[in-house]
């Protein structure tokens, strides 16, 4: 399972603002809301390309903690567990969600890797964007 990472970008323009999905440096459409963009991206079986920073609550970086953010809204967290029965393996949480009871995702698990458990934040979100 290794999707295609996708990026969206906010483009400013004197008529409103629009949302480019790009792939490769490329442009391969535009849309109005963030949102359909992100339902493009879905379509095409990608996921979106977050940016991801070490957590801050306000005392520093966290070790081993990392956020999701995708065009200033926060999508999403992943962290190492440093002890316990779950030692060293990566937690993930989406904060977006679906409001259908046809279908329920996932917004939370445990993976191996780091690269895993930002996998299934980007892939959660994606699936999980309403139009």
């Amino acid at each position: 399972m290794s999707e295609q990472r996708i990026s969206i970008r906010q483009r400013y323009e004197p008529t409103g603002d629009t949302f480019q999905v790009l792939q490769e440096g490329t442009v391969c459409s535009t849309h109005e809301t963030k949102e359909k963009a992100v339902i493009a991206i879905r379509q095409t079986g990608g996921r979106v390309a977050a940016m991801w920073a070490r957590t801050d609550f306000g005392s520093g970086p966290i070790h081993a903690d990392f956020c999701a953010e995708l065009l200033g809204e926060s999508i999403g967290r992943i962290y190492r567990h440093p002890h316990g029965t779950q030692e060293g393996l990566w937690s993930w949480s989406m904060t977006a969600f679906k409001r259908t009871d046809r279908q329920r995702m996932l917004c939370h698990g445990t993976e191996e890797s780091k690269q895993d458990a930002a996998r299934m934040v980007e892939w959660v979100y994606t699936h999980c964007v309403e139009g």
